[in-house]
């Protein structure tokens, strides 16, 4: 019930707002490392589930970090597309397909795992809209510590 809360009772944030703030990236890092790293990877940090955040900061500008921290099913990236694929036996997968033959579906789940599931088994696949992002993760960190985060991530840049 409570995950389900209306937004209105969630905090608000003003993008333009939190934009305008300079962050720490040196603590910024450290909420990566306790936030985000269990799905994304900058350099040889992290997990390779979601998309790499190596150059993060050459390809979106602050407002759209924040955007994509607080509303991550606004714009998924391609290829990391979510499916929710039910077996015949009962067994429930969820994650991001990797490779499809006319055999197998493989997928890599939360956590990087892979899994192979045989199409024969297959009773539903069911694309999913929602990112894979867990929901409401900023939730979980200060204003400031948000705000240190989108500043580390967007020092992430192409080298020049």
């Amino acid at each position: 019930e409570f995950l389900n809360a209306p937004p209105e009772i969630n905090k608000q944030y003003s993008i333009h707002d939190l934009s305008s703030k300079s962050g720490n990236a040196e603590n910024g890092k450290s909420v990566f490392t306790q936030n985000c790293a269990t799905c994304h990877m900058i350099g040889k940090e992290g997990i390779a589930f979601g998309p790499p955040l190596d150059e993060i900061g050459s390809k979106y500008a602050k407002p759209e970090l924040f955007l994509s921290i607080l509303e991550p099913s606004k714009s998924i990236n391609f290829g990391y597309e979510a499916e929710q694929i039910i077996t015949k036996n009962g067994g429930i997968y969820v994650g991001i397909k990797v490779n499809e033959t006319n055999e197998i579906i493989a997928m890599k789940m939360v956590g990087g795992q892979m899994e192979s599931i045989d199409k024969k088994n297959i009773k539903e696949r069911i694309k999913l809209k929602q990112s894979m992002m867990t929901p409401n993760l900023y939730q979980s960190m200060t204003d400031q510590e948000l705000i240190d985060l989108v500043e580390y991530l967007s020092s992430k840049k192409k080298p020049i």
